[in-house]
């Protein structure tokens, strides 16, 4: 970790457990500058191209080292993530949001969607996006019913090096024959699209069974994430 004023730099080994370390540097970073406003955006975006870096860029070879960089200037804070791999087809790669059905395919939508710029470099192994702290639109969540339920209360985040524990425990309550599954949000500050990944398999199991997903006390931040995900169409997502 290397920091000045205005510049945070960040070299890692390619290993998602170090994902949380660069994050919380760049809270930290984003704090003293006075830039709350814009925190969770700036740290979702800098968690998708890290954990893109680690698994695609790097094949999670810890041997190969990413490097990030958050600088402040007059027009906003941009951000810089490159990896040593070969790189990828970013001109013809989908901008889209997917299916709220599918799996995978969410981190460029989201960087898209809520940056005011994003750029590559020819290889497609470095990627730059900035954002200048405007807000987003919250959308509605249409209601739901269900059966034999359970309340889950993740404490920590919800992505790619923390999802685990959540993922086991709702396997569980399914095992268990649980058919409707509340996730308690209040204690979660982070998720990304792993956590996403995590919501719609949650969410399939559970319509398959005659049942369904509800999220509560969801940050507005993070409300407004699956609503530009369209994600809010599918299980119920209730504003804290």
């Amino acid at each position: 970790m290397e920091s000045t004023q205005t510049v945070l730099r960040v070299a890692m080994s390619a290993e998602l457990g170090n994902i949380d370390a660069a994050c919380n540097e760049a809270c930290g970073f984003l704090d003293r500058l006075g830039l709350e406003h814009c925190r969770f955006v700036v740290v979702l975006g800098l968690r998708e191209a890290l954990a893109n870096a680690v698994v695609h860029g790097a094949r999670f070879d810890a041997g190969q080292i990413i490097r990030a960089e958050l600088e402040y200037g007059r027009d906003g804070v941009s951000v810089t993530v490159s990896d040593e791999g070969p790189g990828f087809d970013w001109a013809n790669a989908g901008r889209a949001v997917p299916h709220p059905l599918s799996m995978g395919g969410r981190g460029l939508p989201i960087l898209y969607g809520y940056f005011d710029a994003v750029s590559f470099n020819a290889r497609g192994n470095c990627i730059w996006f900035a954002t200048n702290g405007g807000s987003n639109v919250v959308s509605q969540s249409p209601d739901w019913a269900g059966g034999a339920a359970a309340i889950v209360m993740p404490c920590r985040g919800v992505e790619s090096s923390g999802a685990g524990v959540l993922r086991q425990e709702l396997q569980d309550l399914l095992h268990a024959g649980v058919t409707d599954i509340t996730i308690d949000m209040s204690g979660v500050s982070v998720v990304d699209s792993t956590g996403i990944r995590l919501f719609i398999a949650a969410h399939n199991a559970l319509a398959a069974a005659g049942g369904g997903l509800r999220l509560r006390r969801v940050s507005q931040d993070m409300t407004a994430l699956f609503g530009a995900m369209r994600l809010d169409t599918h299980f119920r997502v209730d504003p804290e």
